[in-house]
Protein backbone atom coordinates (compact mmCIF):
# COMPACT_ATOMS: atom_id res chain seq x y z
CA UNK A 1 0.00 0.00 0.00
CA UNK A 2 2.75 2.44 0.98
CA UNK A 3 4.85 1.72 -2.09
CA UNK A 4 1.77 2.18 -4.27
CA UNK A 5 1.09 5.61 -2.79
CA UNK A 6 4.72 6.62 -3.19
CA UNK A 7 4.75 5.54 -6.82
CA UNK A 8 1.51 7.42 -7.50
CA UNK A 9 2.90 10.52 -5.83
CA UNK A 10 6.09 10.40 -7.87
CA UNK A 11 4.11 9.89 -11.07
CA UNK A 12 1.85 12.80 -10.16
CA UNK A 13 4.82 15.08 -9.55
CA UNK A 14 6.38 14.02 -12.85
CA UNK A 15 3.16 14.84 -14.68
CA UNK A 16 2.92 18.17 -12.89
CA UNK A 17 6.52 19.04 -13.77
CA UNK A 18 5.95 18.11 -17.42
CA UNK A 19 2.77 20.18 -17.50
CA UNK A 20 4.63 23.13 -15.98
CA UNK A 21 7.17 22.93 -18.79
CA UNK A 22 4.42 22.73 -21.43
CA UNK A 23 2.82 25.84 -19.92
CA UNK A 24 6.18 27.65 -20.00
CA UNK A 25 6.55 26.77 -23.67
CA UNK A 26 3.03 28.01 -24.45
CA UNK A 27 3.62 31.27 -22.56
CA UNK A 28 6.66 31.92 -24.75
CA UNK A 29 5.81 33.53 -28.13
CA UNK A 30 8.23 31.31 -30.03
CA UNK A 31 7.00 28.31 -28.06
CA UNK A 32 3.38 29.04 -28.94
CA UNK A 33 4.33 29.28 -32.61
CA UNK A 34 6.16 25.94 -32.50
CA UNK A 35 3.28 24.26 -30.65
CA UNK A 36 0.79 25.48 -33.23
CA UNK A 37 3.10 24.39 -36.06
CA UNK A 38 3.11 20.82 -34.72
CA UNK A 39 -0.70 20.89 -34.42
CA UNK A 40 -1.05 22.41 -37.90
CA UNK A 41 1.07 19.82 -39.69
CA UNK A 42 -0.29 16.94 -37.64
CA UNK A 43 -3.72 18.03 -38.85
CA UNK A 44 -2.46 18.23 -42.43
CA UNK A 45 -1.02 14.73 -42.16
CA UNK A 46 -4.34 13.40 -40.84
CA UNK A 47 -6.21 15.06 -43.71
CA UNK A 48 -3.75 13.66 -46.24
CA UNK A 49 -4.01 10.15 -44.78
CA UNK A 50 -7.80 10.43 -44.65
CA UNK A 51 -7.92 11.10 -48.39
CA UNK A 52 -6.11 7.82 -49.12
CA UNK A 53 -8.14 4.70 -49.90
CA UNK A 54 -7.47 2.70 -46.69
CA UNK A 55 -8.92 5.48 -44.49
CA UNK A 56 -11.21 7.34 -46.88
CA UNK A 57 -14.29 5.28 -46.00
CA UNK A 58 -13.78 5.91 -42.28
CA UNK A 59 -13.26 9.64 -42.85
CA UNK A 60 -16.39 9.80 -45.02
CA UNK A 61 -18.41 8.12 -42.27
CA UNK A 62 -17.42 10.67 -39.63
CA UNK A 63 -17.08 14.47 -40.00
CA UNK A 64 -13.36 14.34 -39.15
CA UNK A 65 -12.15 16.38 -42.12
CA UNK A 66 -14.86 19.01 -41.56
CA UNK A 67 -13.49 19.61 -38.06
CA UNK A 68 -9.77 19.49 -38.84
CA UNK A 69 -9.70 21.41 -42.14
CA UNK A 70 -10.84 24.79 -40.70
CA UNK A 71 -8.29 24.46 -37.89
CA UNK A 72 -5.43 23.71 -40.27
CA UNK A 73 -6.36 26.44 -42.76
CA UNK A 74 -6.53 29.13 -40.05
CA UNK A 75 -3.45 28.18 -38.03
CA UNK A 76 -1.01 29.38 -40.70
CA UNK A 77 -2.38 32.93 -40.56
CA UNK A 78 -2.59 32.82 -36.78
CA UNK A 79 1.07 31.81 -36.55
CA UNK A 80 2.03 34.73 -38.81
CA UNK A 81 0.03 37.02 -36.52
CA UNK A 82 2.00 35.78 -33.51
CA UNK A 83 5.25 36.62 -35.32
CA UNK A 84 4.00 40.05 -36.40
CA UNK A 85 6.59 42.71 -35.56
CA UNK A 86 9.49 40.31 -34.99
CA UNK A 87 11.60 42.47 -37.32
CA UNK A 88 11.58 45.22 -34.68
CA UNK A 89 13.58 43.02 -32.29
CA UNK A 90 15.92 41.96 -35.08
CA UNK A 91 16.48 45.55 -36.18
CA UNK A 92 16.97 46.79 -32.61
CA UNK A 93 19.59 44.10 -31.94
CA UNK A 94 21.45 45.07 -35.12
CA UNK A 95 21.41 48.79 -34.24
CA UNK A 96 22.44 48.12 -30.65
CA UNK A 97 25.39 45.97 -31.73
CA UNK A 98 26.30 48.39 -34.52
CA UNK A 99 25.32 47.93 -38.15
CA UNK A 100 28.98 47.59 -39.10
CA UNK A 101 29.12 44.50 -36.85
CA UNK A 102 26.00 42.93 -38.37
CA UNK A 103 26.37 39.82 -40.52
CA UNK A 104 24.62 38.99 -43.78
CA UNK A 105 22.28 36.60 -41.98
CA UNK A 106 21.02 39.49 -39.80
CA UNK A 107 20.04 41.57 -42.84
CA UNK A 108 18.43 38.53 -44.48
CA UNK A 109 16.40 37.78 -41.34
CA UNK A 110 15.28 41.41 -41.14
CA UNK A 111 14.23 41.43 -44.80
CA UNK A 112 12.40 38.12 -44.46
CA UNK A 113 10.48 39.20 -41.36
CA UNK A 114 9.43 42.50 -42.98
CA UNK A 115 8.21 40.69 -46.12
CA UNK A 116 6.37 38.16 -43.95
CA UNK A 117 4.57 40.97 -42.11
CA UNK A 118 3.73 42.80 -45.35
CA UNK A 119 2.32 39.55 -46.75
CA UNK A 120 0.08 39.10 -43.71
CA UNK A 121 -1.08 42.74 -43.69
CA UNK A 122 -1.79 42.63 -47.43
CA UNK A 123 -3.57 39.30 -47.09
CA UNK A 124 -5.99 40.63 -44.47
CA UNK A 125 -6.40 43.96 -46.32
CA UNK A 126 -4.62 46.31 -43.93
CA UNK A 127 -2.10 47.05 -46.68
CA UNK A 128 -4.14 47.30 -49.86
CA UNK A 129 -4.12 48.57 -53.43
CA UNK A 130 -7.14 49.92 -55.29
CA UNK A 131 -6.68 47.63 -58.26
CA UNK A 132 -7.51 44.04 -57.28
CA UNK A 133 -5.02 42.58 -59.75
CA UNK A 134 -2.23 44.83 -58.46
CA UNK A 135 -3.12 43.91 -54.89
CA UNK A 136 -3.03 40.19 -55.67
CA UNK A 137 0.32 40.58 -57.44
CA UNK A 138 1.86 42.35 -54.44
CA UNK A 139 0.54 39.69 -52.06
CA UNK A 140 2.31 37.10 -54.20
CA UNK A 141 5.50 39.22 -54.29
CA UNK A 142 5.60 39.60 -50.50
CA UNK A 143 5.03 35.86 -50.06
CA UNK A 144 7.67 34.95 -52.65
CA UNK A 145 10.28 37.32 -51.19
CA UNK A 146 9.67 36.01 -47.67
CA UNK A 147 10.19 32.44 -48.93
CA UNK A 148 13.38 33.41 -50.77
CA UNK A 149 14.77 35.19 -47.73
CA UNK A 150 14.00 32.21 -45.50
CA UNK A 151 15.56 29.84 -48.05
CA UNK A 152 18.78 31.86 -48.20
CA UNK A 153 18.92 32.03 -44.38
CA UNK A 154 18.48 28.25 -44.19
CA UNK A 155 21.42 27.69 -46.57
CA UNK A 156 23.66 30.00 -44.53
CA UNK A 157 22.62 28.35 -41.26
CA UNK A 158 23.14 24.88 -42.74
CA UNK A 159 26.69 25.77 -43.73
CA UNK A 160 27.37 27.30 -40.31
CA UNK A 161 25.96 24.29 -38.47
CA UNK A 162 27.99 21.91 -40.66
CA UNK A 163 31.20 23.80 -39.80
CA UNK A 164 30.22 23.72 -36.13
CA UNK A 165 29.69 19.96 -36.33
CA UNK A 166 33.17 19.47 -37.84
CA UNK A 167 34.70 21.55 -35.04
CA UNK A 168 32.92 19.46 -32.41
CA UNK A 169 34.14 16.23 -34.04
CA UNK A 170 37.74 17.49 -34.00
CA UNK A 171 37.43 18.40 -30.32
CA UNK A 172 35.98 14.97 -29.50
CA UNK A 173 38.86 13.25 -31.27
CA UNK A 174 41.35 15.40 -29.35
CA UNK A 175 39.65 14.60 -26.03
CA UNK A 176 39.59 10.87 -26.85
CA UNK A 177 43.32 10.94 -27.57
CA UNK A 178 43.87 12.81 -24.30
CA UNK A 179 41.80 10.25 -22.40
CA UNK A 180 43.68 7.33 -23.99
CA UNK A 181 47.02 8.87 -23.03
CA UNK A 182 45.83 9.35 -19.45
CA UNK A 183 44.72 5.71 -19.25
CA UNK A 184 48.29 4.67 -19.92
CA UNK A 185 49.31 6.47 -16.73
CA UNK A 186 48.13 5.89 -13.20
CA UNK A 187 45.65 8.80 -13.01
CA UNK A 188 42.73 9.75 -15.23
CA UNK A 189 41.71 13.42 -15.12
CA UNK A 190 37.98 13.68 -14.35
CA UNK A 191 37.80 16.98 -16.23
CA UNK A 192 38.62 15.14 -19.47
CA UNK A 193 35.66 12.79 -19.01
CA UNK A 194 33.41 15.74 -18.15
CA UNK A 195 34.50 17.69 -21.20
CA UNK A 196 34.00 14.64 -23.41
CA UNK A 197 30.46 14.24 -22.07
CA UNK A 198 29.69 17.89 -22.88
CA UNK A 199 31.08 17.48 -26.38
CA UNK A 200 28.93 14.40 -27.01
CA UNK A 201 25.88 16.39 -25.90
CA UNK A 202 26.91 19.26 -28.20
CA UNK A 203 27.27 16.79 -31.08
CA UNK A 204 23.77 15.44 -30.40
CA UNK A 205 22.30 18.97 -30.46
CA UNK A 206 24.22 19.74 -33.66
CA UNK A 207 22.76 16.61 -35.28
CA UNK A 208 19.27 17.76 -34.26
CA UNK A 209 19.91 21.24 -35.67
CA UNK A 210 21.14 19.79 -38.96
CA UNK A 211 18.09 17.53 -39.22
CA UNK A 212 15.76 20.47 -38.63
CA UNK A 213 17.58 22.68 -41.13
CA UNK A 214 17.51 19.92 -43.76
CA UNK A 215 13.75 19.58 -43.28
CA UNK A 216 13.36 23.37 -43.56
CA UNK A 217 15.54 23.33 -46.70
CA UNK A 218 13.37 20.70 -48.42
CA UNK A 219 10.14 22.38 -47.32
CA UNK A 220 11.22 25.84 -48.48
CA UNK A 221 12.84 24.63 -51.72
CA UNK A 222 9.49 23.19 -52.82
CA UNK A 223 7.90 26.65 -52.44
CA UNK A 224 10.79 28.63 -53.93
CA UNK A 225 11.14 26.45 -57.02
CA UNK A 226 7.40 25.67 -57.18
CA UNK A 227 8.20 21.97 -57.40
CA UNK A 228 5.39 19.69 -58.51
CA UNK A 229 5.77 17.08 -55.79
CA UNK A 230 3.53 15.01 -53.54
CA UNK A 231 2.14 17.31 -50.79
CA UNK A 232 3.06 14.76 -48.13
CA UNK A 233 6.75 15.69 -48.55
CA UNK A 234 6.10 19.22 -47.28
CA UNK A 235 3.74 17.92 -44.62
CA UNK A 236 6.28 15.46 -43.21
CA UNK A 237 9.22 17.87 -43.37
CA UNK A 238 7.12 20.63 -41.81
CA UNK A 239 5.95 18.34 -39.01
CA UNK A 240 9.48 17.03 -38.38
CA UNK A 241 10.95 20.53 -38.29
CA UNK A 242 8.21 21.73 -35.95
CA UNK A 243 8.62 18.73 -33.65
CA UNK A 244 12.39 19.23 -33.41
CA UNK A 245 11.91 22.94 -32.74
CA UNK A 246 9.41 22.15 -29.99
CA UNK A 247 11.72 19.52 -28.49
CA UNK A 248 14.64 21.96 -28.36
CA UNK A 249 12.57 24.65 -26.67
CA UNK A 250 11.02 22.13 -24.26
CA UNK A 251 14.48 20.92 -23.20
CA UNK A 252 15.59 24.53 -22.78
CA UNK A 253 12.61 25.27 -20.51
CA UNK A 254 13.29 22.28 -18.23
Amino acid sequence: MVSGKVATGITGRNWADSLDTVIKVLNDKDGKDKTLKVIQYTGKLILWAGARKPLKATFDSYPIANRIDPLVSNLSGFRKTIRLGNWLSTGRAMIKAGLEEAEWIDFIDLYTEICDDLYLLAKIGTVSFRDAKVHKRWVEIFDREACRGWFLAIIINLYGEYKKRLTIERKIQAEVRQKDSEKQGTLVDSSTASELSKLHQARWMSQINLAKLLCDFIFCAIDVFEADINPVVQIVTGLTSGSIGYYKLYKKML
